[in-house]
């Protein structure tokens, strides 16, 4: 629908099924089931020298704690109570609420989104009159629901100096559960986030069976 100088011009498509968006291939972010952030604050010593630590003493937490270190050993990092590094680990688990699609049904665009039609004094309108699998005017809404509700893992590490509390590295893995239990999946993460350590890591794409 046009408007141009007080007079209406409709315009009408009528808008054939579209098929769904492939996921991306495996690997890409569109497929990831999770991702790991990392951020460097700070220049690690040579030998890295930390002592581990967890926000909760439960068991789980101290199997991923000695899980934690198993591998950070094998990666040549020395582990000490006395050392002046504390890398503090912690586990949780959020939920992902439901989200919903806006409506598109109509879009409307007027000026600056439409610089052409707005510097000739246009209101561009775009209406869905019919669809199998959009909103339309005579279908009503289709769907509402964008992405359903999912359980989140999350494990997070800080490594911070014991003397001024000085960060010098922080990462975070977020994976779905996909129904397992998160004491059971947790520990599937925690390689992947030893081998971060010291990293600077930008949403990286993460994916465990």
């Amino acid at each position: 629908m046009l408007l141009r100088n007080g007079a209406l011009l409709i315009v009408i498509a009528l808008f054939a099924t579209i098929p769904a968006r492939a996921q991306g291939p495996a690997g890409s972010e569109d497929s990831a089931q999770g991702y790991l952030n990392a951020f460097a604050c700070g220049t690690l010593p040579q030998p890295v020298r930390i002592h581990v630590e967890v926000m909760d003493n439960t068991d789980e937490n101290l199997k991923l704690k000695d899980l934690l270190e198993r591998r950070l050993r094998s990666n040549g990092v020395v582990l000490s109570e006395a050392a002046t590094l504390v890398l503090s680990l912690e586990a949780a688990v959020s939920r992902q609420a439901t989200r919903l699609k806006p409506g598109d049904m109509v879009d409307v665009r007027i000026g600056r989104d439409e610089p052409n039609l707005g510097q000739e004094g246009y209101a561009r309108v775009h209406m869905n009159i019919w669809s199998t699998t959009r909103d339309s005017l005579l279908t009503g809404r289709r769907s509402t629901v964008e992405e359903e509700g999912f359980d989140l893992v999350r494990l997070r590490a800080s490594l911070n100096s014991r003397e001024d509390g000085r960060c010098l590295w922080q990462g975070e893995i977020v994976h779905e559960l996909g129904g397992e239990a998160p004491y059971r999946f947790a520990p599937k993460l925690i390689p992947l986030l030893a081998d971060s350590l010291g990293k600077a890591v930008s949403r990286k794409p993460v994916h465990v069976n």
